[in-house]
């Protein structure tokens, strides 16, 4: 049961980073076109408090994007911080299951 609750588990964070690194690329893109609807800094942060602040950050890097925005440099490290305790104590103490 441990296995399957590990293997969940990494599938998902896997999935929320990748979904905020596209995430932080179709700013980036709607941006660049001028677009009317542009997504905002919050669903970002709001997918790297899910799990998914490593893609997110990576991304700011890899499009050069929003590095500016002291909110997204101060708060998706927190969370990436924050997601590496949780796997780490899930890793110790096995999910909490017996």
């Amino acid at each position: 049961m441990i296995i399957l609750f590990r293997i969940l588990f990494a599938v998902y964070l896997v999935s929320i980073n990748l979904f905020s690194f596209l995430l932080v690329k179709t700013q980036k893109q709607q941006t660049v076109e001028n677009r009317e609807y542009i997504i905002s800094d919050g669903k970002i942060l709001f997918t790297g408090a899910l799990g998914g602040g490593l893609g997110a950050y990576l991304a700011l890097f890899i499009f050069k994007h929003k590095r500016d925005s002291i909110s997204l440099m101060v708060l998706l490290p927190v969370f990436i911080a924050l997601t590496i305790y949780l796997v780490v104590m899930s890793v110790v103490l096995d999910f909490g299951v017996n």
